[in-house]
């Protein structure tokens, strides 16, 4: 069920991740975090300010620091992986949100579920247009979203289990705070 979830929003996506960026709030967030990574990856992640040091195309150089670095960081990891492409660019929101929808199914394993509710919860609770239409959107809250559920995981871990090893729990919230403000 999970399976076939994930492929049905991978494929509605499709179109959209792989189109240009264009005049919009997608556009705009893709093309600020695909030149900033393009800065880590030409320039450095010191020289680049963590790719706020963008070059713009007619040769001048902009400040832009006001979100979290990690998805510059992803954004170039994916770029230096899978080449410059829109697909590329996009690559840690939609994998992102396929990480949502495990991350979703074992909390609610976590919290007692058994596996077939589980998985029915996760796919009502995620299979709204908010989610289709977001999931495939470069932006801190889409990005954030899978380590913020890493942190909620991480701590029903501790919590339900007992544990006392809270090096999990404290690199999660590490990641989480780098990902997005919303952490």
């Amino acid at each position: 069920m999970l399976a076939c979830f994930a492929v049905v929003f991978i494929l509605q996506l499709g179109p959209r991740i792989t189109a240009p960026f264009g005049d919009s709030h997608d556009g705009r967030n893709g093309g600020v975090w695909g030149m900033a990574a393009r800065a880590v990856r030409t320039h450095g992640i010191v020289k680049s300010r963590i790719g706020a040091r963008l070059e713009t195309p007619e040769g001048t150089t902009r400040i832009y620091a006001h979100h979290p670095p990690l998805i510059t960081v992803e954004t170039a990891a994916m770029q230096a992986v899978f080449g410059e492409s829109h697909l590329a660019t996009r690559g840690p929101a939609w994998i992102g949100s396929l990480a949502v929808i495990a991350l979703v199914y074992a909390i609610a394993r976590n919290c007692g579920a058994r596996p077939l509710m589980a998985a029915c919860g996760t796919v009502f609770g995620l299979g709204t247009r908010m989610f289709f239409v977001f999931g495939g959107m470069l932006d801190t809250p889409v990005v954030g979203l899978p380590v913020a559920l890493a942190v909620v995981l991480a701590w029903q871990w501790v919590t339900t289990r007992h544990d006392t090893r809270l090096w999990p729990l404290a690199a999660a919230t590490v990641f989480a705070v780098l990902a997005a403000w919303e952490a």
